[in-house]
């Protein structure tokens, strides 16, 4: 069995490697070839936060990145980090921004000839 740093960092991996797939604290566990007790408890020690906290947090940061970055319509920015409905995304995404994705893109979002030099 690995120890228990190692135990958070196959989990980060693991979660990382794919922002779409929500998996459930025992298919993590086992893909790290651990309990779900001990995956919970590493996880929390390693990186201060339980492990859905931690892994939407990276999905939200990935979201403000699309959302900033591209013109991809919210729905699909959704679809892109794994949540059913853009509803069931924007709902997270305000609750850990504390703005809508829309409002988010309006306000961060490079404007066409911003930072050009004038003449």
């Amino acid at each position: 069995m690995p120890g228990r740093e190692e135990v958070a960092r196959r989990a980060r991996e693991v979660l990382l490697a794919d922002l779409s797939r929500h998996p459930t604290i025992p298919e993590l566990a086992r893909a790290c070839g651990t309990s779900p007790t001990v995956l919970k408890e590493a996880f929390r020690e390693e990186f201060g936060m339980p492990v859905y906290q931690w892994a939407r947090r990276r999905r939200m940061i990935a979201a403000a990145r699309l959302l900033a970055r591209t013109d991809l319509p919210v729905a699909d920015v959704a679809r892109a980090l794994g949540y059913a409905n853009a509803s069931k995304f924007a709902r997270a995404f305000a609750s850990c921004l504390r703005m809508s994705p829309t409002a988010f893109r309006e306000r961060y979002r490079p404007r066409a000839g911003a930072g050009l030099p004038r003449s």
